[in-house]
Parts: C-alpha cells; structure tokens; sequence
C-alpha cells in the first residue's frame, strides 16, 4: 500500500491478489500482467503501459475507469475478464 513503483518493469508478473491502494505506478510497465483479484484503488497509472493486463474481479472503481480513460490509456488494450 503506498508503494513506489514507477518506471517498474513489471511485464507478465503475477500479481494476483495484490494490494497497491494509493501506490505510484507512474510509466511503469504492467504488459500483460496478471492483476486478478488486485487493490488498484486510487493509484498512479500516468504513463503506465497496460496493454494487454489481465484484469479480473479487480478492485477499480467507475471513477478510476474515467481517470484511466482521460490519461489516455487505450482501455480496449486492457483484457477484462469476466
């Protein structure tokens, strides 16, 4: 919670389960990464690579959705799984 993770490289990684509430994951490279079941409230994404991140039963609000929108993340490159 609260970590600082920007610039990391994090590509492919496992992260199931995984709490980064408020953390900073400014640029970092999350290309398909596993983010099932992850805490994702109120983090910083600007910049962050998220193509092809596997995200499912994560924790993202509605408004965090709008906040990744206006970053200009393509969000049809995110697999949201069901």
């Amino acid at each position: 919670e609260g970590a600082h993770l920007n610039g990391a490289y994090l590509t492919d990684a496992y992260l199931e389960d995984i709490h980064l509430e408020d953390a900073n994951l400014e640029g970092a490279n999350l290309k398909s990464a596993h983010l099932t079941d992850a805490h994702l409230e109120g983090a910083h994404l600007e910049g962050a690579n998220l193509e092809d991140v596997h995200l499912k039963d994560t924790k993202i609000s509605r408004e965090r959705y709008d906040e990744i929108v206006a970053l200009g993340i393509d969000v049809n490159k995110i697999i949201w799984c069901d």
